[in-house]
């Protein structure tokens, strides 16, 4: 009796020591579990939230979810070079390091309450910078855009320079068909050919202006003249000789506002935005004498406008025996004044078109001239002969003031 219960003891005793191993068991792995949760969610335990550059986008481009704020941790450098481009409020701030801690205490003060999206390269220093205003109690809202602005740039999103903005042809159309913010003058660099087939059709006065080979150095000089302190937006054929006419511009100083619009022509239309061929010159005004004396010289004034703002050249036949003339170029709504001397006694119809730098031409413009019989050879003779008589013929010389 004694060995059964003693062996019953023993029993139960393993019995419990199983249950409390399994048991002891569980829980490790409970917690282990936990711990596996905790680095399958690092936003979680870190106190920020990472996002895709695409979700960076959508918040940056719409401020009915609120404003957030892009924050550049990357160098002084870098950013120059380039930066993500989005739209005030939510235009990016540069805080050079702020990951190392480099004012910290003055942007925690700045931003507290606030939403921001913090990016460097490619996301090891944004992490970093968002651990950082964790770990000091940062009161606002964190996003870390993973992949940097190197996933940006190869998603399509938009850069800037501090020199001049990259921008999209969605972007470049808001622009264009909108003066509340401001105007801004697209300018076509590709050739003359390619400008004469299509170009961008945008209304005045953000209409396109064409300054070939722009990039190259050519009219330099009067280009930065002519556009200083005004915003411009170049484009080209997809967005090479564009964006090298950003770089020389800056080179040279240019004190206006740049854009560069990506993908040139080529997305334009492939986004379903307008185009047109060359529009020739308006038909030239001519005016001037419509009627006077043979051998004397008449001046005339031409002027016309082109709506493309080409530089324009005149072609005029004066309708006699006379070498009809081709004079210019001057610039849209330049007036010029041009001379003739009639030889003989006749009606003329003087006949003038305009003619742009692309060979598009203006209907002709018509002006009747007169030219009566010249008087020069009869006065001519009653001088003579008053010099041959001068105390004679009292009444004519009073007559002809002579």
């Amino acid at each position: 009796m004694r060995k059964k219960i003693i062996t019953i003891l023993i029993g139960i005793l393993l019995i419990t020591t199983a249950v409390l191993i399994i048991g002891t068991k569980s829980v490790l792995s409970e917690k282990n579990l936990m711990k596996s949760d905790e680095l399958i969610n690092p936003t979680i335990r870190a106190g920020y939230t990472d996002i895709t550059v695409k979700q960076a986008w959508d918040l940056l481009t719409d401020l009915s979810n609120g404003i957030q704020i892009p924050i550049d941790v990357r160098s002084d450098s870098e950013w120059t070079a380039a930066h993500i481009d989005t739209p005030y409020p939510e235009n990016p701030q540069h805080w050079p390091y702020l990951q190392t801690g480099q004012n910290l205490t003055k942007f925690m003060e700045l931003y507290k309450g606030k939403e921001i999206i913090l990016y460097c390269a490619a996301g090891s220093r944004s992490t970093a910078a968002a651990n950082l205003l964790v770990q000091n109690n940062f009161d606002g809202v964190i996003y870390n855009m993973l992949g940097g602005i190197s996933a940006w740039t190869d998603a399509g999103y938009p850069t800037t320079r501090n020199d001049y903005s990259n921008i999209t042809v969605d972007r470049a159309w808001v622009l264009l068909t909108n003066i509340s913010n401001g105007i801004q003058i697209p300018i076509d660099v590709r050739t003359p050919s390619e400008w004469a087939i299509a170009h961008i059709d945008t209304p005045y006065p953000e209409n396109p202006q064409h300054w070939a080979y722009l990039q190259q150095g050519e009219n330099l000089t009067k280009f930065m003249d002519l556009y200083q302190g005004k915003d411009i937006i170049l484009y080209c054929k997809a967005g090479s000789r564009s964006t090298a006419t950003a770089n020389l511009l800056v080179e040279n100083n240019f004190t206006g506002t740049i854009c560069n619009m990506l993908g040139g022509i080529t997305a334009w239309t492939a986004a379903g935005y307008p185009t047109k061929p060359n529009t020739p010159p308006d038909t030239p005004v001519i005016t001037g004498d419509t009627k006077g004396k043979i051998g004397e010289e008449y001046q005339y004034t031409l002027n016309t406008t082109d709506i493309d703002k080409d530089n324009i050249y005149y072609y005029v036949n004066w309708s006699d025996n006379t070498t009809n003339q081709l004079i210019g170029p001057y610039h849209s709504g330049e007036k010029t004044t041009i001379s003739h001397v009639w030889s003989e006694k006749g009606t003329y119809i003087v006949k003038v078109k305009a003619r742009d730098i692309y060979g598009s031409e203006s209907d002709y413009a018509t002006l009747e001239i007169k030219m009566p019989y010249s008087y020069t050879t009869i006065n001519q003779f009653l001088e003579w002969l008053l010099e041959q008589f001068p105390n004679a013929f009292s009444i004519m010389r009073q007559f002809l003031c002579y």
